[in-house]
């Protein structure tokens, strides 16, 4: 199956039950996800799939019913019920991923650890099905990266197991952080919540904000229906399935922090590179330019993810002595990249692959693991470089999205 995107229109938020309605929606075999959820090793649930309209448009809506009442679980027990199953490996990583971003969230919410977090709503069977099988359901058409508009929020107050909160929701807030959002139907007063933690983590886990200027080729579209049925907005997820062009790279958003350094000492720069990378940048160059006054200085350029631009910005504050840092948001293509395992004379290394659609462009030995192993065996690092390239196999299947190394 060629690799194919999915985009997220959540101009009424999003909730899991409504992204798994739009992938049933949009192609997945309602019968095979359920047999696939019924092996879970959780039990009290019945899944159901019907094709209803909301504010006239036809969607499909799937409901959990539960047996059980509001089952309180922790990180701990739902990575459990993960693990035990006999779903593809990408499939657990990526609802593993979610479930880690809420408990982190819940976690600095309630000034807790992670693993002190008990879900309510997410902690429940119906949560639990919502999450892993929109993961399942990703994989099985094949997505290769996800993206999203601006997230409508909803407006007002929602009651929660600790009282009435104003929307969104602490724990929906800081999982979207650094994300467009939208607050409220204009026109619509009081719309209520349209988000829920469950959405937000899993947008927080498998999507990216689109750019604005992305070009889409749409090759399918689906809708999925939320549990309320306004009359005056049409409360449902629209997705989108998006072709790359022939030959086309992936393109993200990345946000560019730049500040120019004239009045430190320069051999505190590196170490200032390596925070703003912990930080959360993907990469940072340091560059000669001219400064005030004819003054020798260094340019700090920072890449980094839009969720971590805030924090990579802090650190170049606290890490350098620049007085501001310029923002700005740019597009960038990159290869699909994918790590691969090989077992050299001098130790086991990890090699680099990108591709581009179905070919294999760029092959390259892990830096770092050659430093290592050239230091373990006192070889030059060129000499640990040409043996791990030469004994990289053939290209196999395309990878249909970033593996992780």
């Amino acid at each position: 199956m060629a690799a194919v995107d999915l985009y997220l229109d959540c101009f009424a938020g999003i909730c899991g039950n409504m992204l798994l309605g739009a992938l049933v929606d949009i192609g997945v075999d309602f019968h095979e996800l359920q047999d696939t959820l019924a092996a879970l090793p959780v039990t009290g649930f019945d899944l159901t799939c019907e094709r209803i309209q909301r504010a006239g448009i036809a969607a499909t809506h799937v409901q959990v019913r539960c047996a059980e009442g509001h089952h309180h679980r922790g990180l701990k027990e739902c990575r459990e019920i993960i693990d035990r199953s006999s779903l593809p490996a990408r499939v657990r990583e990526d609802a593993t991923r979610a479930f880690l971003c809420l408990a982190e969230a819940e976690a600095a919410v309630h000034g807790v650890t992670a693993d002190q977090v008990h879900f309510h709503e997410v902690g429940a069977v119906d949560a639990i099905v919502d999450i892993v099988g929109s993961c399942w359901a990703s994989h099985r058409l094949g997505i290769r990266s996800v993206y999203h508009g601006p997230v409508n929020l909803g407006d007002g107050m929602v009651k929660c197991s600790h009282g009435s909160y104003p929307v969104p929701v602490p724990a929906v807030q800081r999982l979207l952080v650094g994300r467009p959002t939208v607050r409220g139907i204009a026109g619509i007063p009081n719309v209520g919540e349209l988000t829920t933690p469950t959405g937000a983590a899993l947008l927080a886990a498998l999507a990216r904000p689109a750019a604005a200027t992305m070009v889409q080729t749409v090759t399918g579209s689906g809708y999925g229906a939320g549990d309320r049925d306004p009359a005056d907005f049409p409360n449902c997820l629209r997705i989108d399935l998006v072709a790359a062009a022939a030959g086309a790279a992936r393109r993200e958003v990345i946000v560019e922090l730049v500040c120019d350094v004239d009045d430190g000492n320069p051999e505190w720069l590196p170490a200032a590179a390596d925070a703003a990378r912990v930080a959360g940048a993907v990469d940072v160059t340091l560059a000669p330019i001219t400064g005030k006054a004819g003054r020798p200085a260094t340019r700090v350029t920072a890449l980094c993810p839009p969720d971590a631009a805030g924090a990579v910005e802090v650190s170049l504050f606290r890490h350098t002595t620049t007085f501001g840092v310029r923002r700005r948001e740019l597009t960038r293509a990159c290869l699909v990249r994918r790590w691969i395992p090989v077992e050299t004379p001098f130790g086991p290394m990890r090699v680099k692959e990108g591709w581009l659609g179905d070919e294999r462009l760029q092959i390259s030995p892990e830096y770092r693991d050659c430093l290592a192993r050239s230091r373990d065996h006192g070889v030059p690092v060129q000499e640990v470089y040409r043996a791990a390239l030469a004994l990289v196999p053939p290209a196999g299947e395309p990878p249909t999205q970033d593996e992780a190394p």
